[in-house]
C-alpha cells in the first residue's frame, strides 16, 4: 500500500506539471494587455510598462514559465494581478467558501443518490424506478444554469422561501473564523440568526451543483444493484432465510459500492468545475468567483493558482478512492 501511494504522488507530480505547462500557454494565447487592465482605462502608458515590469510580463514567454516554475517550487503561487496579493492567500480566503457547497453537494449525492438507486432497482419496473428515469434524464440534460434560474425563480422570488444569493443576509456579521465554513463556525460558536441564514443561502446553490453528479450516482447504483442481485452468494444468502433488508443493504450494496465510489471521485472534479458557474449565479464568494474575476482580467497567476488547486484536489480524491478499494473489495490488492 506504501509503495502504491508512494507511486500515486509521483504520477501527482507529473500530471501537475503537463496541466501547468498547458494551462500556462493557453492562457497566455488569449489576446488582451493584463498590463492596461490592472492599470486602469485612465493609466499613462508610463504606468502601464511598470506595471508589465512590476509582474514580468515583459519577459519573453518562455522566460516567464520558467521565473514561474521557479517561484512555485518554493511554494510561491506568485502575486495577483488584480488583487496585487499573494495568489496563495486569495486561495485560502475563497477556498472553503466552494468547500462549503462542494461538499455540501456531495452529501447531497451520497445521502439521496444511493438509497435512491436501491429503491429503484429492488422495485425494477415500478413507479420509483420510472421516477428515477425521469429523474436521471432530467439530470443529464439540464443545464446547470437554467436550473439555477429555475430555482431562484421559484423558491427566491415566487415563494420566498430561501435567499436568492449570497452567504449571509446583509444585516449580520459572519461568525467567528474557525473552519471558515459558515454554517459549522456559527453552529460552533452558537450564533443562531448566523446558522440560519447561512444554511438557508446553502440550500439552492449546493442543489443546483448536487443535480447532475446525483442522477449520475442513481443510475450507477441502480445498474451495479441489480446485477449483484443476481450473483450466487445472493440467492444462497436468502435461502439461508436471512431477512430481505440484510441481504439488499448488508450483502447486495457493498459488492455495488466500488463502482459508484470511482463516480464519486470523478464527480468531485466536476463540482469543482461547476462551481464557478453556480457562484457565478448565486453571487457565492467562492474560488470559482475568483477564477471568473481572473479570466476577465486576464490574471495569469491567479489562473494558474486556481488550476492548480483543482488539480491537486482531483488527484488526491482519486488517489483515496483507490485506496478504498482495497476496503470494499478483499480481492484487490495494492501490495
Amino acid at each position: 500500500m506504501f509503495s502504491f501511494i508512494v507511486r500515486r504522488l509521483g504520477q501527482l507530480i507529473l500530471v501537475l506539471f503537463g496541466m501547468l505547462v498547458l494551462t500556462f500557454y493557453v492562457s497566455h494565447m488569449v489576446p488582451g494587455d493584463p498590463a492596461r487592465l490592472a492599470a486602469g482605462l485612465h493609466a499613462t502608458q508610463s504606468q502601464v510598462n511598470q506595471v508589465r515590469r512590476q509582474f514580468g510580463l515583459n519577459l519573453p514567454l518562455t522566460a516567464q514559465f520558467v521565473r514561474y516554475a521557479a517561484n512555485l517550487l518554493h511554494g510561491n503561487l506568485g502575486l495577483s494581478i488584480l488583487t496585487r496579493n499573494p495568489v496563495s492567500a486569495d486561495l485560502g480566503a475563497y477556498f472553503p467558501a466552494t468547500l462549503e457547497i462542494t461538499l455540501t453537494a456531495l452529501l447531497i449525492v451520497l445521502v439521496v443518490g444511493i438509497p435512491l438507486g436501491v429503491v429503484s432497482a429492488v422495485r425494477r419496473d415500478g413507479m420509483p424506478d420510472h421516477f428515477s428515469r425521469v429523474f436521471a434524464l432530467l439530470g443529464v440534460s439540464m443545464p446547470p444554469f437554467w436550473l439555477a434560474v429555475l430555482l431562484q425563480e421559484v423558491f427566491a422570488q415566487k415563494l420566498g422561501w430561501l435567499p436568492v444569493g449570497g452567504m449571509l443576509s446583509s444585516y449580520l456579521t459572519p461568525p467567528g473564523h474557525i473552519t471558515g465554513l459558515y454554517v459549522l463556525d456559527s453552529l460552533f460558536t452558537g450564533n443562531w440568526p448566523d446558522f440560519t441564514s447561512a444554511f438557508a443561502s446553502l440550500i439552492l446553490p449546493s442543489v443546483t451543483l448536487a443535480f447532475g453528479s446525483l442522477a449520475i450516482m442513481t443510475r450507477m447504483v441502480r445498474a451495479k444493484l441489480l446485477d449483484v442481485l443476481h450473483q450466487d452468494f445472493i440467492r444462497t444468502a436468502r435461502a439461508k432465510g436471512l431477512p430481505e433488508r440484510r441481504v439488499i443493504y448488508i450483502h447486495a450494496l457493498k459488492n455495488a459500492l466500488p463502482p459508484a465510489v470511482t463516480v464519486i471521485g470523478l464527480q468531485v472534479g466536476s463540482l469543482l468545475q461547476g462551481a464557478v458557474l453556480v457562484e457565478a449565479i448565486f453571487a457565492w464568494p467562492g474560488v470559482g468567483t475568483y477564477a471568473l474575476q481572473a479570466s476577465e482580467g486576464l490574471d495569469f497567476p491567479a489562473i494558474l493558482g486556481f488550476t492548480l488547486l483543482v488539480s491537486v484536489v482531483y488527484v488526491l480524491i482519486n488517489t483515496i478512492v483507490d485506496i478504498l478499494y482495497a476496503f470494499l473489495d478483499p480481492r484487490i490488492s495494492y501490495s
